[in-house]
């Protein structure tokens, strides 16, 4: 019931505000009870009416409700509010009112509402009432790390994502990057659900649906794909039948997309880098002639340009990502420079890197770590990164030819020695064949990654020849080390001995213990 109300405004306030923590006190009765100056007992068996509605609803006016007021009570409020509309009394000025309230306080609300939209089992009726939500970048961040969480219900957040539309490259990445990152890939209801609320909001551009085939429906690569027209109504919703009929219908409207997808499936689709017989086993030429092609069907559309780019960069892993870093170095036009800004702020900090590599190597635009040498290989480029420039004019010194893969070598011994050297003098002089034993294992292990380097910076440069390290090392015993070794000095000494007139072997002679040759293969 409705209590009496006295003719002052004050205690008109008074008693709405009296008949609100009577309803909230109805609505939660696990809670503590607030204390007003009257207390309103509206009965624990029946539904709220508009006599108590009416009076709760007006008191969300004045800001001394907004202490009792928080989401919880929000929701509640409307619905108790739905519930009464079904009697047939107009309830949309009481409706009217709680919103009101809410965008009074919206800073206050966003959080929380986003919360419950993400957790309850009918988000569409949060997104319906408070429309601006979509457009909150809170929302937009809360979403992607549920994404990115795989233990969430996967159809809590496909009713989510049918209330979306991002309009932005900026959420379309955060959101993708999410899910990438859940790393669960038969998911692809949530995909598609995904992909389809990006076309809503960005349309479905050469962006979209490159990212669209090359992480969801890879079998939609290519000129010749077969593309889905009906579903099983007796095994999926009619609504996943919808979303997937959806994205095969604009998909398969850009052909040019899906030629130039299936050309980049061959280069980051799942499981090509283990082939033995893929394109990154394929001689430099051939890695050569497939972005050449690459370039012919893109031509001149900057759109489908800079979504291969972008793919390149951020697709391609392991073995592929220098061919990769090659081929978005020899797309990229000058047009394409505020592309690559932007892409050193993507979500994914590893295409960052690659976007600002790109762009200095394209457009001269070089990077602060010093002056790399003018006109220099990528081998004098790795070795001002790993040790300072060397003139670029400084001839070779042994049969290697390249003072550059010298430097390499020479460095990466230097610092092991050097360590080494330093260990020892710690220790007092002491375990000298411990020490040398970590020093040749340390060597090893320095060459190899010496050797990936410049495995890797071949494959980037499409250069037929590369040079080639490598150390192997055994333990000898004292006898065999003996006859090896001169007796004044236990010093490392080599020389070069010329072995089948194409590789030279260096040999180290040292105290018995252990016994070690180390060779570098000329540039083949």
């Amino acid at each position: 019931m409705t209590p009496k109300k006295d003719n002052a405004a004050e205690d008109t306030a008074t008693t709405e505000l009296d008949v609100l923590c009577g309803v909230i006190a109805h609505l939660f009765p696990e809670r503590t009870r607030p204390k007003p100056r009257r207390r309103i007992n509206i009965g624990n068996h029946r539904d709220l009416g508009a006599d108590e509605l009416e009076p709760a609803t007006s008191a969300l006016a004045d800001a001394a409700s907004d202490s009792h007021i928080d989401v919880e009570v929000v929701l509640k409020l409307l619905g108790a509010i739905e519930k009464l509309g079904w009697t047939g009394i107009d309830v949309d000025t009481f409706r009217a009112r709680v919103i009101s309230h809410v965008e009074r306080r919206w800073p206050s609300f966003v959080e929380p509402l986003v919360e419950c939209a993400l957790q309850t089992y009918q988000p569409s009726s949060v997104f319906r009432t408070f429309p601006k939500l979509r457009c909150e970048r809170f929302l937009a961040s809360r979403l992607a790390a549920s994404l990115a969480t795989p233990q969430g219900y996967t159809f809590r957040l496909e009713e989510v994502l049918d209330e979306l539309a991002p309009e932005t490259l900026a959420e379309a990445r955060l959101l993708i990057a999410a899910f990438l990152e859940r790393g669960i890939r038969d998911e692809r209801g949530l995909a598609t659900s995904l992909f389809c609320a990006l076309g809503r909001g960005m349309g479905w551009t050469p962006w979209v649906s490159l990212q669209a085939i090359l992480h969801v429906r890879p079998d939609y690569a290519g000129l010749h794909a077969t593309f889905e027209r009906v579903g099983d109504r007796s095994r999926e919703s009619q609504s996943t039948i919808d979303r997937r009929v959806e994205m095969a219908r604009e998909i398969e409207a850009h052909a040019k997309v899906r030629n130039v997808a299936g050309l980049l499936l061959e280069l980051i689709g799942q499981g090509t880098e283990w082939r033995d017989d893929g394109l990154l086993s394929r001689p430099a030429e051939t890695r050569a002639a497939f972005v050449d092609r690459l370039r012919a069907i893109i031509g001149n559309d900057p759109q489908v340009r800079q979504a291969v780019i972008e793919a390149l960069l951020w697709s391609a892993g392991g073995r592929g990502a220098d061919l990769a870093q090659f081929a978005a170095v020899a797309l990229a036009q000058p047009e394409d420079r505020s592309a690559l800004l932007e892409l050193e702020r993507h979500p994914v900090r590893l295409v960052q890197y690659a976007a600002r590599a790109v762009r200095a190597a394209k457009f001269s635009e070089r990077l602060e770590v010093g002056t790399l040498p003018p006109g220099g290989s990528l081998l004098q480029s790795l070795v001002t990164l790993d040790g300072g420039a060397a003139p670029a004019d400084e001839p070779a010194r042994t049969w290697l030819g390249d003072r550059a893969v010298e430097r390499l070598i020479e460095q990466t011994i230097s610092r092991v020695e050097a360590r080494v050297a330093q260990e020892y003098h710690n220790h007092g002089g002491e375990g000298e064949d411990r020490l040398l034993s970590s020093l040749f294992r340390e060597l090893a292990l320095r060459f190899s990654d010496l050797d990936q380097a410049l495995e890797s910076l071949a494959r980037a440069a499409a250069a037929p020849h590369r040079a080639a390290v490598s150390m192997e090392y055994r333990n000898v015993d004292r006898a065999e080390g003996r006859c090896e070794r001169h007796q004044e000095s236990k010093k490392l000494l080599g020389r070069f001995v010329p072995d089948r007139g194409a590789k030279n072997q260096r040999r180290l002679a040292r105290p018995a213990g252990h016994a070690c040759s180390s060779q570098a293969s000329l540039p083949k």
